[in-house]
């Protein structure tokens, strides 16, 4: 406070000034000077007129505090929403739950589309599955995105060198003397990708577009109507979107437009073969993913349904199903779940009927593959549960 007497500035709670001695009880916190005060004659004291440029300074003052203020928290709210989707991307990258950190990193890709770290931890993700293709994407878009980032081109090229030693031709292994006998419950099986890439005029890819189908190598009735229905579901795939609908002007062969379905064997012992399908689709814009998976009996050489893998009537395996995907959810209440009264989440999960679950089967568990859009809004992307055989 101010001393009436000398004008001092005194600390709040002096009780005498430190520089004059006066008294500061009763003392408003008002510095007057004792000559301003006593000096003036009474007639010629007035009220003092404020510019009007200083009242025009004062709110634009104001106005600018309150902005930054807003600002501040908005950028703060998006800087912690960013942060939680990239350590659960991180998380689930080191628990090796794949699909969940793809997820969790597009997530945080959409939040800050600048940010160098998803985009390295989702090439990283990536890179753990073998899927060096989906690697380069990630990485080539990122490296668009972040104004050429150093650490994403250093991980590119690491990325392309890996590719291109995985491209070199092998050598043919030598014939075996006397073939072991293939066992009744599993199968010789490979994935052979159909590829109908779209290139320009100097031949370089600029829309992959291609299917892995799976092809069973013994020659066994029950086998050949497997083959045949895996080439159906190729078919169809490709029946989706012909060639001549995509338009390449904005495609590139450093940022090439996707149409894959990348394949991997989750399943080949007990008389069963699964495999889980990624679709991923990019023709500009936001990329998007989903699962789905192909399951066959190895015996009747039909597709499997999931009565035929859970030992219950249709009813209790409804049941288990609908429960096991509640369960879920509750278990991760930080997910971008639908729950207003149009949409949500469980009640969408009451309405599922079996046929039309899709799943792969992999480590006695059955993966139930809900689509974008299914349980949550777009960001969220696809969802997969687990659900252990029973």
């Amino acid at each position: 406070m101010y001393c009436h007497q000398c004008g001092s500035f005194n600390p709040d709670d002096s009780n005498f000034c430190e520089k004059c001695g006066a008294s500061l009880k009763d003392t408003p916190n008002v510095f007057v000077p004792a000559a301003a005060a006593t000096n003036v004659p009474k007639e010629k004291r007035g009220k003092h007129k404020v510019h009007p440029l200083v009242w025009i300074l004062i709110v634009v003052i104001v106005l600018g505090g309150i902005g930054a203020g807003l600002y501040a928290g908005l950028s703060s709210q998006t800087s912690n929403s960013f942060q939680e989707q990239l350590s659960l991307g991180e998380k689930y990258l080191q628990e090796l739950k794949y699909e969940d950190a793809i997820v969790a990193l597009n997530r945080a890709i959409e939040i800050d589309p600048k940010n160098e770290k998803p985009y390295l931890l989702l090439a990283q993700v990536y890179i753990a599955q073998e899927d060096y293709d989906s690697a380069v994407t990630t990485l080539e878009q990122g490296l668009e995105a972040t104004s050429g980032n150093q650490e994403i081109a250093d991980k590119l090229d690491e990325v392309k060198e890996m590719l291109s030693q995985d491209e070199e031709p092998q050598a043919e292994p030598s014939p075996s003397p006397s073939p072991t006998p293939v066992p009744t419950d599993t199968a010789t099986a490979s994935l052979q990708r159909e590829d109908h890439s779209i290139k320009n005029e100097d031949g370089e890819v600029i829309v992959k577009y291609y299917y892995d189908k799976l092809v069973l190598e013994e020659s066994r009735p029950e086998f050949s109507a497997i083959n045949e229905l895996a080439q159906q579901a190729c078919n169809a795939f490709f029946e989706e979107l012909s060639p001549e609908d995509i338009s390449t002007e904005m495609a590139s062969p450093e940022y090439p437009f996707l149409n894959t379905a990348d394949g991997e064997i989750t399943c080949n012992q007990g008389g069963i073969i699964s495999v889980r399908v990624q679709a991923t689709w990019y023709m500009g814009g936001v990329q998007n993913i989903n699962f789905s998976g192909l399951n066959f009996d190895l015996e009747t050489g039909e597709e499997l349904k999931l009565t035929d893998v859970f030992s219950m009537d249709e009813e209790s395996t409804l049941q288990y199903l609908r429960e096991q995907s509640v369960q879920y959810i509750e278990e991760n209440p930080d997910y971008s779940w639908w729950s207003d009264d149009i949409q949500d989440a469980k009640q969408v999960i009451s309405e599922y009927t079996l046929d039309q679950y899709d799943f792969y089967i992999q480590d006695d568990a059955v993966y139930l593959c809900y689509p974008t859009y299914a349980l949550g809004p777009g960001a969220m992307g696809p969802v997969v549960i687990a659900c252990p055989i029973q």
